[in-house]
């Protein structure tokens, strides 16, 4: 049994995650800004306080885009200097494997064959600030495996804090609680690989539990590919079902796409069967729509 510090136990990945290690007989150390966690850890301030004895880290806390679009500098700073002292302050505690949850922004593009064969091409400072990340532990830790998901879906223990809904796996169930319509601005042609929580997870976990050494790639690859408009108009099915009213979709966007379609694949063994698309829009439409009916 490992004793894991966790950054971002209580978020999306995080929170999956540290429930993936307590199922496997592991221990977890949270790590976070918020109130519940075992350590509050803040990775923009200078000074990070001493861990107590760990086996591993996983990093789930990495930039997000809300942020690097809120202050860039900031987003910045935090994805080099405060992961240094994280993985710095996770050695000192004894970690010796560590794993980093970045992004499949970092290939550049979205469309195409992109596999880990492909070189990093990040295009976005959201994407920059995830590469820089995944530098810093290629430099740093000499057991870590960097995972780079696309389209991440999965449950949602408490909707009130969840603050990435313009993610479209969540704003479009919302959409379709909230007013029975998703607008899209685009065409909706961009494809896009949708992979659950617990499919990242488990690849997550397995690491900690590995004996091989170096910095490896992984791509978490989930079973579901589908279009912008394809997965709008399954949450409008789905959802209208659910709520027993018609839901539609609207696009804004006229002509075709000139990229080829997103092949989000994995050469590396990231493919795995997970939680099911459905299942998420099932009911995340219904709790955006008993949140909003007790609002």
């Amino acid at each position: 049994m490992a004793k894991v510090a966790v950054t971002g136990a209580k978020g999306l990945i995080g929170s999956a995650v540290a429930a993936g290690l307590v199922a496997r007989g592991h221990s977890v150390l949270a790590l976070g800004r918020g109130a519940g966690n075992a350590v509050t850890l803040d990775l923009t301030e200078r000074q990070l306080p001493a861990l107590p004895p760990i086996d591993a880290l996983i990093h789930c806390a990495g930039v997000t885009d809300e942020e690097v679009k809120a202050d860039r500098d900031a987003a910045m700073v935090r994805a080099v200097s405060g992961t240094e002292r994280l993985i710095a302050a996770a050695a000192a505690a004894g970690a010796r494997r560590m794993v980093y949850v970045s992004s499949a922004h970092v290939y550049g593009a979205l469309s195409g064959h992109i596999d880990e064969t492909m070189p990093a091409n990040p295009l976005s400072d959201y994407a920059l600030a995830h590469y820089l990340a995944e530098q810093i532990f290629r430099r740093h830790a000499a057991a870590t495996r960097i995972l780079r998901p696309c389209a991440v879906f999965g449950p949602l223990a408490e909707l009130q804090r969840f603050r990435r809904w313009s993610l479209i796996p969540f704003s479009f169930p919302r959409a379709i609680a909230e007013s029975g319509v998703i607008r899209i601005l685009g065409t909706g042609r961009d494809r896009r690989n949708f992979v659950g929580t617990d499919v990242v997870a488990a690849l997550a976990v397995d690491f900690i539990e590995m004996q091989i050494n170096g910095v490896t790639l992984l791509n978490p690859v989930g079973t579901a590919d589908l279009t912008v408009a394809e997965f709008a108009e399954l949450c409008a099915r789905l959802g209208g079902d659910l709520l027993g009213r018609s839901c539609r979709v609207e696009i804004a966007g006229k002509g075709d796409t000139a990229a080829p379609p997103l092949e989000y694949r994995s050469v590396m063994g990231g493919q795995r069967n997970g939680r099911s698309l459905e299942t998420h829009i099932v009911e995340l439409v219904r709790q955006c729509s008993q949140l909003g009916a007790t609002a």
